[in-house]
């Protein structure tokens, strides 16, 4: 089974089917909702990822998103799917990396602005760095090996984006904290 931009893929062969999904799908991350039929909280968001995927009423794809891959994990028939992620309640949204080799975002709960914002940010983030990585392949030449980034590389982008997101305000200084080099700045401005 495969899936195309505006498709949502149900998931019904188990973990090996969601893991070779997950790892075949490069060109994007990866959005998986894991919903129960009975879960009344599961209707507003599976409308709002139908949307996402461009797979809603009125028809209309979001471009942005043309690349990210949609799942929808039943989390009771699929319950080795829900065990391997430590899925508890529905609804639960993960976004994966490209190939799904990290899990970038966990949104639990029926917060559907949260889950929209998330998965829009993490489309973008993946965008840019997959286009990063591709100006680096070219401009090191057509002998060079393609890399993946490391999981140390994206984990450290990880810890800086919520570090430069964590506060309105946010100031950086020279030196280490043993030996903080606060300079004029600080004795002049803030002391």
């Amino acid at each position: 089974m495969t899936s195309s931009a505006n498709k949502i893929v149900d998931i019904s062969g188990g973990l090996g089917q969601f893991k070779s999904l997950l790892s075949s799908h490069t060109v994007g991350p990866s959005v998986v909702h894991f919903w129960a039929d009975w879960a009344e909280q599961c209707a507003p968001m599976d409308e709002a990822i139908k949307i996402l995927a461009g797979s809603g009423d009125d028809g209309a794809a979001t471009t942005k998103l043309d690349k990210v891959q949609f799942l929808r994990v039943d989390a009771e028939r699929e319950a080795d799917v829900s065990m391997e992620f430590q899925v508890a309640a529905v609804p639960t949204i993960l976004l994966f990396a490209p190939r799904g080799r990290k899990l970038l975002e966990r949104v639990e709960g029926a917060r559907v602005a949260d889950v929209v914002k998330k998965v829009k940010e993490v489309a973008a983030r993946v965008e840019l760095q997959l286009e990063a990585e591709a100006l680096r392949r070219a401009a090191e030449g057509p002998t060079a090996v393609a890399e993946e980034p490391s999981d140390m590389e994206i984990d450290l982008n990880d810890r800086l984006r919520k570090l430069i997101s964590a506060a309105p305000l946010m100031l950086f200084m020279k030196g280490s904290p043993g030996a903080p080099g606060m300079g004029n700045f600080y004795h002049n401005n803030l002391s």
